[in-house]
C-alpha cells in the first residue's frame, strides 16, 4: 500500500462524515507515520484529479472550501416561529447568515471567473439568485481584480512603492 492509496481511502472515509478535515498540503498528513512530502504530493494529485474528472466529492469539497467564511461580529440570530395547522416550523434569520451567503456567492463568482463556466457548472457553483446582487458582486469582483493588478504592477515598476511594500510585508 502506498501513501496515495491510503490518502484515497482516508478521503472516502472523510466524505462519509458530515464535516471535512482542514486541507493543509504542507501538514504531516493523517497517517501514523507523518510525511509532509508524500502528503503534499498526494494532495496535489487529488486536486488535479478533482479538476480533470470532477464527481460528487469534488462538488462537496468545492462548496466546503467556498463556504469557509470570516467571523462576523453581529447580534445573535433572531428566532421567528411560524405555525400552521399541520406543523410548526422555526426559521432563523440573521445578518451573519446573509453576509456569509454573500461571501459564498462572491467566492463562487471569483472561482467561476478563474476556472471558467464549463468546470464551474460541473462543480455546481451557483450564481446569486437576485439579479441586482449578482451585478453588484460582479462589479465588486472586477474592482477587486483590477486593484490586485494595479498593486502588482505598482510593485513591479515603481521602486519607492516596491521598497515600502517589501518593508511592510517583512514585518
Amino acid at each position: 500500500e502506498t501513501a496515495d492509496s491510503n490518502t484515497v481511502d482516508e478521503t472516502s472515509d472523510r466524505m462519509d462524515q458530515s464535516t471535512l478535515r482542514p486541507l493543509d498540503p504542507c501538514g504531516p498528513g493523517y497517517t501514523d507515520n507523518p510525511d509532509p512530502v508524500s502528503h503534499s504530493s498526494s494532495m496535489l494529485m487529488s486536486i488535479i484529479f478533482h479538476i480533470l474528472d470532477p464527481d460528487e466529492s469534488s462538488v462537496e469539497i468545492s462548496h466546503h472550501l467556498l463556504k469557509i467564511s470570516r467571523e462576523t461580529q453581529t447580534q445573535p440570530p433572531v428566532q421567528q416561529a411560524s405555525s400552521s395547522a399541520e406543523t410548526t416550523t422555526t426559521t432563523t434569520t440573521s445578518t451573519s447568515t446573509t453576509t456569509n451567503n454573500d461571501w459564498f456567492y462572491f467566492r463562487a463568482l471569483q472561482c467561476r471567473r478563474f476556472i471558467g463556466n464549463p468546470l464551474a457548472d460541473v462543480l455546481c457553483l451557483p450564481v446569486h439568485p437576485n439579479l441586482k446582487k449578482r451585478w453588484m458582486l460582479w462589479i465588486a469582483s472586477t474592482l477587486y481584480l483590477v486593484a490586485l493588478r494595479v498593486y502588482t504592477l505598482a510593485v513591479m515598476f515603481i521602486p519607492p512603492f516596491r521598497r515600502r511594500t517589501l518593508r511592510f510585508h517583512k514585518n
